[in-house]
């Protein structure tokens, strides 16, 4: 398989994972293409690569703007005592 090719496949995978965002095309493909040419490196770089892409997904996973459970209705801890 040629390299455009794998990395068109990393991205279509890497789109997928994001739950198919629309217009971050170029991202994923970035992604899919460090993905596809670091798979030669060594174990520490491709760690690394994990945990930089670990980052980036709980970043969109978990948006600060979202609202904490105690701001809901119902949301907070609850239990004897309280």
């Amino acid at each position: 398989m040629d390299r455009t090719q794998e990395i068109r496949e990393r991205a279509y995978q890497i789109w997928i994972e994001a739950g198919q965002p629309i217009g971050r095309e170029e991202e994923h493909w970035e992604q899919a293409r460090r993905d596809v040419e670091g798979a030669g490196t060594d174990v520490e770089g491709s760690e690394a690569d994990k945990e930089s892409r670990l980052d980036e997904t709980l970043k969109e996973s978990f948006p600060g703007s979202d609202p904490s459970s105690e701001s809901q209705p119902g949301g907070g801890i609850t239990g004897p005592g309280n």
